[in-house]
């Protein structure tokens, strides 16, 4: 993955407010703007991801420092979260040409996220990460070694460490929310 501004790349702008303490100590709008922490899988114009915010478990609210930034890994740091809005345009878009070694491979810290078989398609891959998903906007199939299962806005998946993938067989982007909580232990290797 790559980093570059939304514009002109067909990823939808995502914007982000963040509250925080004023001088006095009372609550305020941080900063409100379109998220600059945004990557895209290189040739694939509509597949990209955005970071909104990135912490250790527990958070420590008083650090007024910027967590995110690009190019960002996968994974959350050891014992963190991270809270992501990813684009999945329809599969003959990014699944008939998804190359693994490529897209995988452009990201930092991801040498365990491809091993294994492939089976599925190109996108199946494994972290170490709880994460919980929630459907935005359109219609997707995650992709399991044993099945898969249709998801449509509103419906909600927590994906636990397992090998997955993704499928949009629709004609239209499908935009999921993620939160991916480090789970501690080692990816499983296929």
């Amino acid at each position: 993955m790559s980093s570059t501004p939304t514009e002109g790349r067909g990823l939808k702008p995502v914007r982000r407010i963040v509250t925080g303490l004023d001088a006095e100590g009372r609550s305020t709008v941080a900063s409100d703007e379109i998220c600059p922490f945004t990557t895209h899988f290189p040739g694939i114009p509509d597949y990209g991801a955005t970071d909104i915010w990135r912490t250790q478990v527990p958070g420590d609210n008083s650090d007024p420092a910027e967590p995110c930034y690009t190019p960002f890994p996968v994974e959350p740091a050891a014992g963190g979260l991270v809270f992501r809005i990813s684009q999945f345009p329809p599969d003959h878009l990014f699944v008939d040409d998804f190359d693994r070694e490529k897209a995988w491979g452009s990201m930092p810290g991801t040498g365990h996220v491809a091993q294994g078989e492939t089976f599925g398609n190109g996108t199946m891959h494994v972290t170490t990460t709880v994460d919980c998903a929630v459907i935005i906007s359109g219609e997707i199939y995650a992709q399991l070694e044993t099945g898969e299962v249709k998801l449509s806005a509103g419906d909600t998946l927590v994906q636990r460490g397992t090998v997955h993938g993704w499928s949009n067989r629709s004609s239209e982007n499908c935009i999921i929310a993620f939160v991916l909580i480090d789970s501690g232990l080692a990816a499983r290797q296929g």
